[in-house]
């Protein structure tokens, strides 16, 4: 699992100030990698069927 595989599938919010700037690097990427980080153990676990 890769964290460009979130991002391909729109997991990141839209901007919210549409003339604004986009502040990726100082609020949404450290937000966005916290999840993934806390997430990659579920992800990891096999598959119940």
């Amino acid at each position: 699992m890769s964290s460009d595989q979130f991002v391909a599938a729109g997991m990141l919010p839209d901007r919210r100030d549409g003339s604004g700037p986009f502040a990726w690097l100082t609020q949404m990427r450290p937000r966005f990698f916290a999840g993934f980080h806390r997430c990659l153990p579920a992800l990891a676990e096999p598959a119940t069927i």
